[in-house]
C-alpha cells in the first residue's frame, strides 16, 4: 500500500504543472504524430528513438513512423524502435518499406521477467530495432544493453533513462535533433536535453504528456543550477 501511494503522489506531483513554457532545447507537442509531423522540415532530423504500442493491433503505426522517418532522417540518420517480439516479422515488414534494417540491439531488462503466455516464454530482453536513411558512416556500436533498473514510477510502460542514455551516446553528438514522436513521459528527452542536444517529441495522451513536460523543464532547470 505504502509503494502504491508512493506511486499515484509522484504522478500527481508530475501533473500539476503542465504549464511551464517550453525550453529552447526542446519542441513538445500533443496529439497524433503522424499529423503534427507533417509540419518538419524533411531531412532536418539526425536521429528519432520511441518506443510505440507492441500490440498487434498497433503494426500500422510503425508503417506510418517508419514512413514519417524516410521524409525527416538525414541521410545516414538511424531510426530505432524499441519493440516487443510477438509480432516481430509483421513489424519489421511494416518498416522495411521504407528504411534499410541495420540491426537488432538486445535491452537486457532489470530483474525480472515478463511472461509471455500465448508462447510460453519468460521474456528477459527486448529487441531495439536499428533501421538507416541510406548508408550508416556513424561509429561503432556495441549491440547489448543491460539495465539493472525497472523504472515504473510514472508509467507502467516507462523505460529506463539509461536506455535512451546509451542510445543517444552511441547514436547522436551534440546539438543534432532527436525526435521521440511517441514520447510517453518524455525519457529520451530528458536524456536528450542532459546530452546537449535538441529534442522534439509527441505525444497523444493528455497526462503522459503533462508529464513530460514536466520532467524536460525539470531537466532543463537542473542543466542551469
Amino acid at each position: 500500500m505504502l509503494a502504491q501511494y508512493r506511486h499515484l503522489k509522484e504522478k500527481d506531483e508530475a501533473l500539476k504543472d503542465n504549464a511551464n513554457p517550453q525550453g529552447d532545447k526542446y519542441e513538445l507537442f500533443r496529439g497524433d504524430f503522424r499529423t503534427l509531423c507533417q509540419s518538419l522540415e524533411s531531412n532536418s532530423i539526425d536521429c528519432i528513438i520511441t518506443d510505440p504500442p507492441y500490440s498487434e493491433s498497433y503494426l500500422q503505426l510503425n508503417g506510418d513512423l517508419a514512413e514519417m522517418a524516410s521524409r525527416l532522417l538525414k541521410q545516414g540518420g538511424s531510426l530505432l524502435i524499441i519493440s516487443g517480439l510477438m509480432f516481430l516479422p509483421q513489424l519489421l515488414a511494416q518498416v522495411e518499406h521504407h528504411l534499410s534494417y541495420q540491426w537488432t540491439l538486445a535491452f537486457v531488462m532489470g530483474t525480472g521477467t515478463a511472461r509471455v503466455w500465448q508462447r510460453k516464454v519468460c521474456q528477459a530482453w527486448k529487441p531495439i530495432l536499428w533501421f538507416v536513411k541510406g548508408k550508416y558512416e556513424g561509429p561503432w556500436v556495441t549491440d547489448v544493453i543491460r539495465s539493472g533498473l525497472l523504472e515504473k514510477e510514472l508509467d507502467d510502460w516507462q523505460q529506463p533513462q539509461m536506455v535512451s542514455d546509451k542510445l543517444i551516446s552511441d547514436f547522436a553528438k551534440p546539438n543534432e535533433t532527436i525526435l521521440d514522436p511517441m514520447m510517453g513521459t518524455g525519457t529520451t528527452g530528458v536524456s536528450a536535453v542532459l546530452a546537449g542536444m535538441h529534442f522534439i517529441g509527441c505525444e497523444l495522451d493528455k497526462d503522459k504528456f503533462a508529464i513530460a513536460k514536466r520532467r524536460l523543464h525539470n531537466a532543463i532547470e537542473g542543466i542551469s543550477e
